[in-house]
């Protein structure tokens, strides 16, 4: 498989034939190939934020109280 049929598999937007990408990917084949496995896609990116987010920014990290 070449390094864009990779990229695309893990989720990333990346150029092609026919296709321009958002996601810039920089180096050799291999170089980019190791990257693309050891990245966290952006749509675990996404969940992982989100999930951080939610719990981050609580009443209780406010220093405020909850009422019930």
């Amino acid at each position: 498989m070449a390094a864009h049929e990779i990229g695309r598999g893990c989720g990333f937007d990346v150029d092609f034939a026919g296709h321009k990408g958002t996601f810039r990917v920089w180096g050799s084949a291999k170089n980019q190939t190791d990257g693309f496995g050891n990245a966290v896609s952006p749509q675990v990116g996404t969940w992982i934020g989100s999930r951080l987010r939610a719990v981050l920014h609580t009443p209780q990290d406010c220093g405020l109280e909850l009422t019930a």
